[in-house]
């Protein structure tokens, strides 16, 4: 906003380094008034004020503006779940082998869908392939 140096003490700088999902709260009152934008860059792309790994990343799924005090969005809870039961015709797992037959099933599917030259992965296909991983899976 205002062309301000990138230095974080005029305006916010966020490390993104956490890896959970999380909103992330700016008060703008400083800029009441201005048109502004949101600007997100990688350590590659990023002009300054990086540490300089190649290997980073970020996602975004959402950019809400919402007026002081209104309270954040509320986070889907257990939304990867939708990945396993949300439009599968199969049946609920009636036991414990059924249920890790499914799960192998689905992230198999969403590995594919993942590594397709044109991806057709969800959100919460997504989500339940970085819970995976997250569980050493």
């Amino acid at each position: 906003m205002q062309h301000y140096p990138r230095s974080g003490t005029v305006y916010p700088v966020t490390d993104l380094g956490s890896p959970e999902w999380r909103w992330i709260k700016y008060d703008l009152n400083y800029w009441k008034g201005d048109n502004l934008h949101l600007e997100l860059a990688t350590a590659g792309d990023a002009p300054i004020l990086v540490s300089g790994d190649d290997r980073s990343w970020f996602g975004i799924r959402d950019a809400v503006l919402l007026k002081k005090g209104d309270p954040a969005p509320a986070k889907p809870e257990h939304e990867s779940l939708a990945a396993l039961f949300g439009s599968s015709n199969d049946p609920i797992p009636a036991n414990f082998e059924e249920a890790c037959t499914l799960y192998t099933k689905v992230l198999q599917k969403i590995l594919a869908d993942w590594g397709a030259a044109s991806p057709a992965l969800d959100d919460a296909g997504a989500l339940l392939l970085n819970e995976a991983l997250q569980a050493g899976i």
